[in-house]
């Protein structure tokens, strides 16, 4: 059973049930001598005051019943031939006096629910799908339609005509090619937009007047919507996963989660936040280097030079950057000057992979695809020292507060260099396999190493060299790792787009993807106030403010269950919040 004001599958047809007793809705229903299962309950706010209780029984027939559960007339039998089994009833929101229901059919009947008799000829709906859901407009003539056919459709109670097909185009060609169908229908206060979810886990909305989707969550359930219901003023909405979880949205106006920086018509591949400010580097499939303010969205610098993608980027200081491209140069800029490079070294023979900044900013790594590490002076670029190849190949470099070098490489090992190109520790072996570790991060303290596998996120403690508890809900195919500026979160990007976060303490994942990238995002950078940024394939450069607790509100302020609310809220009701 569910409340009034949104719609979903009410579980298998009635003439497909074996009839035996179900404990978790309390067993079968008698009525006027046939087995019925309540799938639905309606609140009728006309006098005098009554609970209308709707069956579905093998004969498809429809009962009310009083307060007192005493079963009234059946509703809904045409002469002498039973209807399909019913998939769907709702009230008529004017005064509950008409009763619809959608069929196994694809049919839609309505009935005057006190005289019991059919108030005109059925609906064809969805041809002979089921008709799913159905859920009355807040005028009292209009009501949404969802059938197993994957179409959502609104039609007309006066005239019994379609008057709109919301989520597809003009053309008929569905919004979002990722979603087959939306599930758990719900209008909101004014009936100007409808809600529903999707079978990615995530709620959109639609404009009625305009025609066009207005908005996709960020967030959501691990696996398809399956129900939804809204609070009588349509500030609140529920939703029911398939991944067993509920989850409470806030339908209020607040600041949205997730700022486009900026949307490029080239791959965007390396990334880099500057240690100050609000300042990131992005590094184009074309080698120019964008800056931009995350503040303002504007691009305060565009810096030519690169041959090739640039694959690698960092911030030696608030005004310097340094990136390596596919050519094996390293290039430095001053971000004061015309753009052009300041100081440019044939570094490599391949491609460079990474670049790094030592904590105090005075020396610079790059690695290539053969293994080698190469250590430079930041302030001109002069050589300093370069490993032999000790790596299939480097994949990712990072500093340890301490000024050790942390490589990732292509055979499932992390290793340690110093500055001066010796070892500086045993290198770990991460993945037995000697699969690619893809990404490396560094705790603030030094004490934690975060690493990319093909096969998921794992979490080492550098003291000891032991690995930690595994992290769960692990992402698929994950790319790039990071750290908060205090260390308490670890957050990961992943070859479908998806953004995961975990407590570094604990482990525990916060239950929730985030996926605003259509494509793989191969970077990620943190600023210093914790401002989330990631650069993707498809050519979008976007900023995810949730790594500080004061900004954990706008997660689209409820899309966590009671579990998440205590990891990540400290048992905070996250419902009410305003940007």
């Amino acid at each position: 059973m569910r409340p009034n004001g949104g719609g979903a599958q009410a579980g298998e047809p009635a003439d497909e049930r074996d009839g035996d007793s179900d404990p978790d809705r309390g067993g079968d229903e008698v009525r006027n001598g046939e087995p019925a299962i309540c799938v639905r309950w309606l609140i009728v706010d006309s006098p005098p005051r009554f609970c209308q209780f709707v069956f579905v029984t093998k004969l498809a027939a429809v009962l009310k019943a009083s307060a007192e559960g005493t079963p009234s007339t059946p509703v809904g039998f045409s002469g002498s031939h039973p209807l399909h089994p019913l998939q769907h009833v709702e009230a008529h929101s004017n005064g509950g006096n008409k009763l619809l229901a959608g069929t196994g059919d694809g049919r839609v009947f309505v009935w005057n629910s006190a005289s019991g008799l059919q108030d005109g000829p059925a609906i064809r709906a969805h041809g002979t799908n089921d008709v799913w859901e159905l859920v009355m407009h807040p005028d009292g003539d209009r009501f949404v339609t969802g059938g197993t056919d994957g179409a959502t459709k609104v039609w007309s109670l006066s005239t019994r005509r379609q008057v709109a097909s919301p989520f597809v185009t003009d053309d008929g060609v569905r919004m979002d090619t990722r979603v087959t169908r939306v599930e758990g229908l719900v209008w909101s206060d004014d009936g100007s937009t409808l809600i529903a979810g999707g079978e990615d886990g995530r709620v959109r909305e639609w404009d009625m007047a305009g025609s066009r989707q207005i908005e996709i969550t960020e967030v959501g359930h691990l696996d398809r919507i399956e129900d939804a219901a809204a609070s009588s003023d349509r500030s609140v909405l529920v939703t029911l996963g398939r991944d067993q979880d509920v989850r409470i949205w806030d339908l209020s106006a607040r600041h949205p989660v997730t700022t486009t920086v900026a949307m490029l018509d080239a791959p965007q591949w390396g990334l880099a936040a500057s240690p100050v400010g609000r300042r990131v580097a992005v590094g184009s499939d074309d080698g120019i280097v964008n800056v931009y303010d995350l503040a303002t969205k504007d691009r305060v610098a565009r810096l030519a030079g690169a041959s090739g993608r640039v694959l690698a980027l960092a911030f030696v200081d608030a005004d310097r950057v340094v990136a390596g491209d596919e050519r094996g140069s390293l290039l430095l800029w001053d971000l004061s000057s015309n753009g052009d490079p300041i100081t440019r070294r044939s570094a490599h023979a391949d491609p460079i992979t990474s670049v790094a900044v030592s904590r105090d900013g005075r020396t610079i790594a790059s690695a290539d695809g053969r293994g080698i590490v190469r250590v430079w002076r930041a302030e001109d670029l002069d050589p300093i020292a370069a490993t032999k190849e000790g790596q299939r190949g480097v994949n990712d470099l990072t500093f340890t507060p301490s000024g050790e070098i942390v490589a990732a490489g292509n055979d499932g090992t992390v290793a340690f260099w110093t500055e001066n190109a010796s070892v500086a520790r045993d290198a770990l072996v991460v993945d037995r396999e000697g699969d690619s570790v893809r990404s490396t991060a560094v705790s603030p303290d030094g004490k934690l190493l975060v690493v990319a596998l093909a096969n998921g996120v794992k979490l080492w403690d550098l003291t000891t060299g032991d690995q930690r508890a595994p992290l769960n809900g692990q992402p698929a195919a994950p790319l790039d790792v990071e750290f908060s500026p205090d260390g308490e979160w670890i957050a990961s990007t992943s070859n479908d787009g998806t953004v995961a976060l975990w407590d570094s303490g604990t482990g525990e994942d916060l239950g929730t993807r985030f996926s605003y990238h259509d494509e793989a995002v191969w970077h990620a950078a943190i600023t210093a106030d914790s401002a989330f940024v990631t650069a993707s394939v498809d050519g979008s450069v976007r900023s995810l403010d949730v790594l500080d607790w004061k900004l954990a509100c706008k997660l689209g302020a409820g899309a966590l269950d009671r579990r998440n609310r205590e990891n990540y809220l400290g048992g905070a009701r996250p419902v009410g919040c305003r940007g």
